[in-house]
């Protein structure tokens, strides 16, 4: 395999230098892991693969550049650990030769693939990451991921002294809830909730990873269950592949998660609790929470499910929160990874062989805060007197008319909108769309987290609002503040 001149972070050429003059990402320093793929390996003849982004129990995730879009994404490789193995420059994963590895990978991996299956009917969920490709090559399955620029909550906990903002967790912790139980609704369960599989990104918003399925599955075939269930997180059922497993297993997770990064304490096992020990409330540790607060976190962490909440709706009703979740969650915002700009990478140089290997989707990204102009056949103006722009520093930037004849969406969606709002999961694919007839300005909201007018009022979803030439309104967040100008 012939080292390109390329680095595996960003995938823009080194020019020869050991940093990259890009991204600043120096290989030198880079972790090295046995038994993955090498840099530069080819997956699908499409998905061109970087660095290692984590390798665990059950599976490697790399860093990869699609090199029929030309854009960064994730890719993770079904590889578990306890049963299976890569050997030497290998490519081919294969299951140890005993019958129980064989019959654990073979069935993990149809899991596996069920999982991609299930995550596509989540794509209509904000805070559920994207997939955008499932395969199987090297004798595994590989799925294929939005690139999600910014950090989880572990790491995030880390560089605040071990622990998190009680407020702060709490609206993170309202959020995944309520999404939660959207997905609940649906027969699916996320069964490894734990502040690794919980992301901010750099715009500040929240998107959960690595619904765990697959690794359930695998996890309770009794063997290697201590590396691949995260102890303290897990509920007891989930050590028993005939346990009682449902909603209420990931109120305990979440409610973990909660427990854990308020107080900043490790979490005493569920098998070591049921032998006796002790983990305190939130309340007795002095925690910046209510006692109201404390108490739910403590329901939700019942040993016995039957004594836990059996729903998140019940658990959000009985929980106290003064504040919007958006409010706290725009107040942090992890740092921007140098090589993204809104989810697409920086112009790249890409080795000829790469080059070779791309395909032409004929399609063009545009940004909210790039774009100057769209293709002609995009925008007919039939109605030259309306338009919608950003407003920006008091002032309006890209502005894109409204065609009278069609409904004018705005969202993040290049596919659906005339308007795209791209890189920030606050916003919907479709977030909301305006529509005229004759002089007159509809506006509707169809999102999942808002539209808002300037001065904060909610619009009501699905609801349509008659408004004038010059209203100014928001996305989500005013950071996304838009008007319908003349």
């Amino acid at each position: 395999m012939p080292q390109y001149d390329s680095c595996t972070n960003c995938f823009n050429s080194l020019k020869g230098n050991t940093v990259c003059p890009v991204c600043r990402y120096d290989r030198t320093k880079e972790k090295k892991y046995m038994g993955v793929l090498p840099s530069f390996t080819v997956l699908n003849n499409r998905y061109l693969i970087g660095r290692v982004l984590g390798k665990g129990g059950f599976g490697i995730t790399y860093n990869a550049i699609d090199l029929a879009s030309n854009t960064i994404c994730a890719v993770k490789e079904y590889m578990p650990s306890e049963y299976s193995t890569r050997s030497g420059a290998a490519t081919q994963v294969v299951p140890f030769s005993d019958d129980k590895s064989k019959y654990v990978f073979h069935h993990g991996r149809e899991k596996f693939v069920d999982e991609a299956k299930t995550l596509i009917r989540l794509q209509n969920n904000p805070i559920v990451v994207d997939i955008l490709d499932y395969f199987n090559e090297n004798n595994t399955a590989y799925l294929v991921m939005e690139f999600l620029d910014g950090q989880d909550l572990r790491k995030m906990a880390r560089s605040n002294g071990g622990r998190l903002d009680a407020e702060y967790m709490k609206s993170v912790f309202v959020t995944v809830a309520s999404s939660l139980m959207e997905i609940h609704r649906l027969n699916i369960l996320h069964r490894d909730l734990s502040p690794e599989n919980i992301i901010v990104t750099s715009q500040g918003a929240i998107k959960l990873i690595d619904f765990g399925a697959a690794r359930n599955f695998v996890s309770t075939q009794n063997k290697g269950m201590s590396i691949l269930l995260k102890p303290g997180f897990a509920p007891p059922e989930q050590y028993n592949a005939k346990g009682a497993h449902g909603p209420w297993s990931d109120v305990y997770a979440l409610c973990a998660t909660f427990y854990n990064l308020v107080s900043g304490k490790p979490l005493i096992d569920a098998l070591f609790r049921y032998r006796g020990e002790q983990q305190p409330s939130l309340a007795s540790l002095g925690c910046q929470v209510t006692k109201k607060t404390s108490d739910v976190i403590e329901k939700g962490m019942e040993l016995d499910y039957k004594m836990r909440y059996p729903n998140f709706k019940e658990l959000l009703d009985d929980i106290d929160i003064n504040v919007s979740p958006q409010q706290i969650l725009q107040r942090y915002q992890p740092p921007r990874q140098q090589y993204i700009n809104n989810g697409v990478r920086n112009q790249p140089q890409i080795h000829q062989q790469q080059v070779q290997q791309k395909q032409e989707y004929g399609q063009q990204i545009y940004h909210s805060e790039q774009r100057e102009s769209v293709p002609a056949a995009s925008v007919q103006i039939q109605n030259p007197g309306y338009y919608v722009a950003a407003m920006v520093g008091g002032g309006i930037r890209n502005k894109i008319m409204i065609n009278r004849n069609d409904v004018f969406k705005i969202g993040r969606s290049v596919q659906n909108c005339q308007y795209v709002i791209n890189g920030d999961t606050n916003i919907s694919r479709v977030h909301c769309y305006i529509r005229l007839a004759g002089s007159e300005i509809y506006l509707t909201d169809v999102s999942s987290n808002g539209t808002f007018l300037a001065d904060g009022y909610r619009l009501e979803k699905n609801k349509e609002y008659k408004v004038n030439a010059g209203v100014q309104f928001y996305l989500a967040t005013p950071n996304h503040m838009l008007i319908v100008g003349m």
